[in-house]
């Protein structure tokens, strides 16, 4: 959705969108805690740099040996 979208909205309508994406989100934060999946399970789903997720289960696991900033 774009500006040009949104600014087509009426105010009730922008409202409305609010709350729908609110309880879209809240459904899915209660969905995923009845998930019972392994972190790293959920990592992997992600769909980001395969760079990225193992740095995530790093960060998570505490190894801070490898950190460059020490």
């Amino acid at each position: 959705m774009t500006n040009a979208h949104i600014n087509a909205l009426n105010l009730c309508e922008v409202d409305k969108l609010i709350k729908l994406i609110h309880r879209k989100g809240i459904e899915g934060l209660l969905t995923m805690a009845h998930e019972k999946q392994d972190i790293k399970d959920a990592i992997d789903k992600l769909h980001i740099r395969s760079s990225l997720k193992q740095a995530i289960k790093m960060a998570l696991a505490g190894d801070e040996s490898l950190s460059i900033l020490t």
